[in-house]
């Protein structure tokens, strides 16, 4: 085993930045009336209630006052006007940038037409829920109905490869995202999620390495918690709007230990741990997204390195938050990403993350999506994927606010009286 690295940073002097902090900043109110909570091993915290908003983010002064010294970078992932519809405008043409479009792919030497093909996880959806959702996934261009499941997972038993009426190609999973998994008729690619790397791997011995904030974990995860409602998607739009839709602190920097942008790349540190191949780039993602809570989000422990593939999946259910907040007035936001360990490195890991657990869960819980993302992937997501998030969304939405408006329709009814 090679010696220790004596340019290491000892454990005492390194962040341990994947834990939720403890001093919550409650994004609703002043500082003064800020809440914490005790932060305790495998011990989730309570439902967030309406007087009582949680947040795990804390305030990252330092960090904002080093960028001052430094261009601030564009936001590429911020709204770029200031109207509701040119707002819209923006973020679709984001999604097109980062997505492809295909219209024909090659399967064993034949061009055949791109669809796609939507499974729905057992339980998800309800019989009403299940209705709206198939009357908007009807009108995605590229869907296809699945009509027969060929073969499943022998781990997890879901569906890897499908058939759609017309059975005259096989349809294979190219994402699954917990409670939906999405197929087409791609070639299967290979490839294996990274979970750990071995101290003794050169990267350890690198500059990548040297000049990326350290993070030490018991349970090898990275969390955040928000409680998201219309006051807080009103505050961040404000913060954004007075710095003109660009960020004042870069994700590089504050993953730097020096400060310096270029010295906190995504890229350089995953590539040369072997985590992700060169020719898949990657991206410094926000657990929480800038859009939603604004500067609070930027940093170390809301930051970790995926694939820039895995970051444009996160972008499909971020941008719903907007939508979400309007209907169900209130919800928590719950996200957890398991990090790479570092064999030999005792409580060691490193940013870079293996699965990404996204639930979205309203206070009495009569609303609950959870989603699961791998941070890994290097299949470049189709503009529809958009559409199937959005689909599942509405549906859920759409049936809670009926069964909503039944129960107040009753209540009201049970508590009129005569004359």
């Amino acid at each position: 085993m090679k010696p220790r690295n004596p340019n290491l940073p000892n454990k005492a002097n390194t962040s341990k930045s994947s834990k939720p902090l403890k001093n919550n900043t409650n994004l609703s109110e002043s500082s003064e009336n800020s809440e914490s909570f005790e932060d305790k091993e495998n011990v989730s915290p309570k439902p967030a209630q309406k007087s009582k908003p949680i947040n795990t983010l804390k305030e990252n002064k330092a960090a904002e006052v080093n960028e001052k010294k430094r261009p601030i970078p564009f936001d590429k992932r911020a709204y770029t006007n200031t109207s509701n519809k040119k707002q819209k405008t923006s973020t679709v043409g984001l999604k097109m940038m980062r997505t492809k479009q295909d219209i024909t792919v090659e399967v064993n030497g034949e061009t055949v037409p791109y669809k796609t093909v939507v499974f729905v996880k057992g339980g998800v959806l309800s019989e009403n829920e299940k209705e709206k959702f198939e009357q908007y996934i009807e009108k995605i261009p590229t869907n296809r109905p699945l009509a027969e499941i060929v073969e499943k997972s022998p781990i997890t038993n879901s569906p890897q490869i499908v058939k759609t009426p017309s059975g005259k190609v096989n349809y294979n999973r190219v994402a699954n995202f917990g409670s939906f998994s999405i197929f087409t008729p791609e070639p299967l690619k290979e490839q294996k999620t990274i979970t750990t790397i071995d101290r003794n791997h050169d990267f350890f011995e690198s500059d990548e390495y040297n000049q990326v904030k350290k993070v030490y974990t018991k349970t090898g995860t990275k969390e955040q918690i928000i409680t998201v409602n219309k006051g807080l998607i009103k505050k961040t739009d404000a913060e954004r709007k007075k710095d003109n839709y660009k960020r004042s602190i870069s994700q590089g920097s504050v993953m730097a230990e020096s400060g310096r942008t270029n010295e906190g790349s995504g890229n350089k540190y995953s590539h040369k741990a072997e985590i992700i191949p060169e020719h898949i780039p990657v991206e410094i993602s926000h657990m929480i997204a800038n859009e939603l809570a604004g500067k609070i989000t930027s940093q170390i422990g809301n930051f970790i390195y995926g694939t820039a593939h895995f970051n444009t999946n996160l972008i499909f259910i971020e941008s719903k938050h907007r939508y979400l907040a309007k209907n169900l007035e209130e919800y928590t936001l719950r996200v957890s990403a398991g990090l790479v360990k570092v064999e030999g490195g005792e409580e060691e890991h490193l940013h870079n993350a293996t699965t990404v657990t996204y639930t979205l869960e309203t206070p009495n819980s009569d609303f609950k999506l959870p989603f699961t993302f791998d941070a890994q992937t290097q299949n470049k997501p189709d503009f529809a994927y958009d559409a199937y998030f959005t689909a599942l969304v509405k549906a859920k939405v759409e049936a809670l606010l009926e069964e909503r408006k039944k129960s107040e329709t009753k209540l009201q009814n049970n508590t009129s009286f005569k004359k």
